[in-house]
This record gives C-alpha cells, sequence and structure tokens, in this order.
C-alpha cells in the first residue's frame, strides 16, 4: 500500500492498484514475483518488491498504449477485423492490446509480434465470434492455434500473414452471414 501511494483502506481502490502490478509479475528463481511479494516478511524487502512491480506494471501500460496508437494511426478499424503487427511489438503485450482493442471497436482482432521468419500472435474477439472457428478453416496457413472462444493465439510463417488474413476476413463473412441467419 505504501508504495501504491494508497492511504486509505478501500478494498475496491486495493484491488484496482495492487492487480494490474501482480499480472505484470515476472519470475526470479522460478517463483513469480508477485506471490514472492505477497509471502515477503520483510517489510523492506517488500516494498522494494512492489515498487519493481509497480514500475513493470507502468511500463506495460505504457508499452500498450503506443501500440494501441500506431494501430490507431495506421489501422483502418473501420474494417472487418483489425490485423496489425510489428517487429518492434511484443508479444507480451498481444494479449492486452488485442482486448482493448476489441472492447472498443467491438470487432476481432489480431495482434502480432513479426519474427525474422515466424509470427506469433493473440486474438480476441466479440462474444458472438468464436476465435477458434474463426482461424480453424485457415489452420492450413497457420503453424499452430488455440485458446477459447474469445480469446487466443496463432503462429505462422511471414510469408503466410496475408493469405491468413484474407482467409480470415472471408471466414468472418460466413460466420456473420450465419448469425444473421439465426436471428
Amino acid at each position: 500500500m505504501d508504495a501504491s501511494g494508497l492511504e486509505l483502506f478501500d478494498e475496491q481502490a486495493i484491488c484496482q492498484k495492487i492487480i494490474s502490478p501482480l499480472s505484470a509479475a515476472n519470475c526470479k528463481n522460478h517463483k513469480n514475483k508477485a506471490f514472492l511479494l505477497l509471502t515477503e516478511c520483510v517489510s523492506g524487502r517488500a516494498k522494494k518488491a512492489a515498487e519493481e512491480l509497480l514500475e513493470r506494471s507502468r511500463k506495460k501500460k505504457e508499452g500498450v498504449r503506443e501500440i494501441i496508437q500506431e494501430i490507431e494511426d495506421r489501422g483502418d478499424l473501420s474494417a472487418s477485423i483489425v490485423f496489425e503487427g510489428d517487429r518492434d511489438w511484443t508479444l507480451a503485450l498481444a494479449g492486452t492490446v488485442s482486448s482493448r482493442i476489441c472492447q472498443e471497436y467491438r470487432r476481432p482482432v489480431f495482434i502480432y509480434h513479426r519474427g525474422e521468419k515466424h509470427s506469433q500472435g493473440s486474438v480476441r474477439t466479440p462474444k458472438e465470434i468464436d476465435a477458434i472457428e474463426l482461424m480453424a478453416s485457415c489452420s492450413g496457413l497457420l503453424l499452430n492455434y488455440g485458446g477459447h472462444p474469445r480469446a487466443a493465439g496463432f503462429g505462422l510463417d511471414n510469408e503466410n500473414i496475408e493469405a491468413f488474413k484474407s482467409c480470415l476476413i472471408e471466414n468472418l463473412k460466413k460466420i456473420e452471414s450465419q448469425i444473421l441467419n439465426v436471428i
């Protein structure tokens, strides 16, 4: 609480301040730093660990904001899907970026880190669209894919990026027409 600047005991404020840094935790000696913070008995070490987690969380939020701004600046966010990638974007931020854009623009979002030969990405979809179903008929273009109906991931060779995007757009049209037929 000291490291985050909370002065009053307000459970909601504590949860809002603490959840983000704890989820930004990485590992030290095969133990999650959030776990180490929560189990630390020495207050000085606990405060130092909390400060490190808060700083890591701040950097993560900043990175997410920067990527979203870049996507908004370069992309057509009125298209049927948002499909963007870059060599400079870390895969660790792709899920959060995808979630925020999906919530804001209410369309399937595919954000990926472009590697030298292969790319990996994260997918988020609105509740009426199943990410796995959307990628399934494009699976021949993918190295791997999986996850849940609204949150998934994928890997592919860079030479298949544009073909994958086109395939997704075609599949989305079919899924949307099925949804309209049910309504």
